[in-house]
């Protein structure tokens, strides 16, 4: 006897990016294990004030990125339904259940990379922190953590919002100055604002979001600078969580995914030609850390001398360009082991490294433990 097919909502945004490769990594997961789900799909438009409300009784398990107030309502009144949350909590919904498992950024990574992001193009003279109106708990902890890493390096971090018009606030800080926005909905509106008030962009201001949403990133003017979260990798954390509450087994019920990457855009371009030049290289490394490049293969790129290139890169990042790429690269295998199931082995190749041993070694050195250890004590 065939087991039931389980019947399965997705209540994402598939209108959005980050609802697209969410679904991705739920089908990387699916068709992993080779498994299959019917798969009711919901908020296909951005109008989803009427979705299945009627219909949740229906299904055997639910993923979910926010719930409409009937919803809600019916949702609380079954609370054995296996239910998967993606970037969303509701205490009301979620907390006391049984078949729970929530799946979260980590606003604390977002906040340090951002931090790290514009302290690596320097030249500011205020840094600023834009929250989502409201103030959802994850906006407020990446403001924390961008702030506390700032702090950390004597830096002291302005809070944007609140009652006066953004647009006077913007206009009030000492330029040239940077603003970390916890959202890209957000960040478009502060360039807005700032294009409404003269302020040229990037010469006096730059701004960086998070999430990648390209119709809003690739739509301002200029184009905006912003910190990829792996949607992918979270989608395919909530299949998995979903897959083992159907058949009864032990799930953690809070999980993080990580950051990808940073994608560098026109909103976040430094002033004058050393920075420039360090922020071409830096973006090159980062596309190519894994491909075992050398720093006269970053110098080529740029187009400069090595001489040259090591001189600017050390005046501003204080650091070598070839610290800089091994850092890059550890990180890139870093993000492998807890986003893949790629051996080990295999990591070390495709980043490299002829031998496991000299990149367990560097590994155990920046990270504190070796990579096999990283990887299990990730998925704890």
């Amino acid at each position: 006897m065939h087991e039931k097919t389980p019947e399965i909502l997705l209540a994402l945004p598939m209108f959005l990016q980050d609802g697209l490769d969410k679904y991705n990594g739920v089908m990387r997961y699916l068709n992993e294990r080779k498994l299959r789900w019917n798969i009711r799909f919901d908020r296909l438009a951005p109008n989803w004030d009427q979705p299945v409300a009627d219909e949740i009784g229906d299904f055997d398990g639910i993923i979910v990125d926010g719930l409409t107030p009937k919803e809600k309502k019916l949702l609380g009144a079954r609370s054995r339904l296996p239910l998967v949350a993606l970037d969303w909590f509701d205490a009301a919904i979620c907390r006391g259940r049984v078949r729970f498992a929530a799946i979260d950024s980590d606003s604390s990574e977002i906040g340090r990379l951002a931090a790290k992001t514009l302290l690596d193009i320097g030249g500011f003279a205020t840094y600023a922190f834009l929250p989502q109106p409201d103030n959802p708990c994850w906006s407020t902890d990446r403001g924390t953590a961008f702030v506390r890493f700032m702090k950390s390096r004597h830096i002291a971090v302005k809070e944007l919002g609140g009652g006066a018009p953004l647009v006077r606030q913007l206009r009030d800080l000492p330029k040239p100055a940077a603003v970390f926005a916890a959202h890209d909905t957000i960040a478009a509106q502060a360039i807005r604002e700032a294009r409404r008030a003269g302020i040229a962009i990037p010469e006096d201001l730059s701004v960086l979001g998070v999430d990648n949403e390209r119709l809003t990133c690739l739509h301002t003017d200029p184009p905006l600078a912003t910190i990829q979260p792996d949607f992918e990798r979270a989608g395919y954390l909530a299949a998995q969580a979903l897959d083992r509450l159907l058949h009864g087994r032990n799930v953690r019920r809070s999980q993080m995914y990580h950051v990808r990457t940073t994608i560098l855009r026109r909103s976040l371009e430094p002033a004058g030609t050393a920075g420039r030049l360090v922020q071409r290289a830096l973006a090159y490394i980062r596309t190519n850390a894994a491909r075992a490049i050398k720093p006269r293969d970053v110098a080529a790129y740029l187009k400069v001398s090595r001489s040259l290139a090591d001189l600017r890169f050390r005046e501003l990042q204080k650091e070598s360009i070839g610290d800089a790429i091994r850092n890059c690269r550890l990180e890139e295998i870093r993000r492998r082991l807890i986003a893949t199931n790629d051996t080990v082995e295999n990591i070390a190749t495709d980043c490299g490294f002829a031998k496991v041993s000299r990149l367990n070694a560097e590994f155990k050195r920046k990270y504190g433990s070796s990579m096999s250890d990283y990887r299990r004590q990730s998925q704890v």
